[in-house]
């Protein structure tokens, strides 16, 4: 009986250990890189404006995790006055769902703001996301669905 239970208690640990390392996996991947969104498609209309995100570096068990959002027009490194649009993210649930939480007020958050929610993860890989959620604030109850391709580009 010992045994078993002893067992059973490794046993538990273990998955919660593989559980717990697939959310930091996937939230190292993310972490201190950029992505560029290949593809937006809302409720079946593909987007022509797509964003980028900069997830800043961050330890995920100790920290609020956050990064900068970037889209058409409203990019931090350009000469604009536009306010920096940040977004809080975390990964879950063994690694199958991001969520996204814009930080930001004003026009250069809007989007940020209409596509946070929650996401699953149908794809994960070291240079591509795919993200699937029917629960964004701007798009209740419609699917969206954002590619997120690993940004080659290093200078940010």
């Amino acid at each position: 009986m010992k045994k078993q239970l002893i067992l059973a208690i490794a046993a538990t640990g273990f998955l919660f250990f593989s559980a717990c390392n697939k959310d930091k996996k996937y939230s190292n991947e993310l972490s201190g890189e950029t992505w560029e969104a290949s593809s937006l498609v809302i409720d079946g209309v593909a987007e022509t404006i797509l964003p980028s995100l900069e997830f800043n570096d961050c330890k995920i068990y100790q920290e609020t995790c956050s990064g900068i959002w970037e889209s058409e027009g409203h990019m931090h490194g350009s000469s604009t006055s536009d306010s920096l649009v940040t977004f809080a993210w975390q990964i879950r649930d063994k690694g199958k769902t991001l969520e996204i939480s814009n930080q930001t007020e004003g026009e250069a958050a809007v989007q940020c703001w209409q596509l946070s929610g929650v996401y699953q993860l149908t794809r994960n890989s070291k240079t591509q996301f795919d993200l699937t959620s029917n629960s964004t604030q701007g798009y209740p109850g419609k699917q969206v669905v954002i590619k997120l391709t690993k940004s080659e580009d290093h200078s940010h």
